[in-house]
């Protein structure tokens, strides 16, 4: 996640930690998959300077801890739709 992050992270009460690392990764984890980097691949800040994607978390809902998506050209609207299984035509 970078070192910035990870001191951002530790001034931070234990109890938010968890939920924000959490959601720091989520971004991060997004970021390297748009970018093709892969977790431990080349240097992501260079990756993300030189081709900076847009990013934005997601409000799984109650039944998920966090989630965000990248795309390489943004930034993008974004529509979510919530979906009750047996419902609909």
């Amino acid at each position: 996640i970078g070192a910035e992050e990870a001191d951002r992270l530790q001034q931070l009460e234990p109890a938010e930690r968890d939920d924000a690392f959490l959601r720091a990764w989520v971004r991060y984890e997004a970021t390297v998959k748009c970018l093709g980097t892969g977790i431990g691949g080349r240097d992501i800040q260079q990756a993300a300077a030189d081709e900076p994607p847009w990013v934005s978390e997601i409000d799984p809902g109650p039944a998920a801890a966090a989630a965000a998506v990248a795309v390489a050209d943004g930034p993008r609207r974004l529509e979510l739709y919530e979906w009750a299984p047996g419902v609909g035509p």
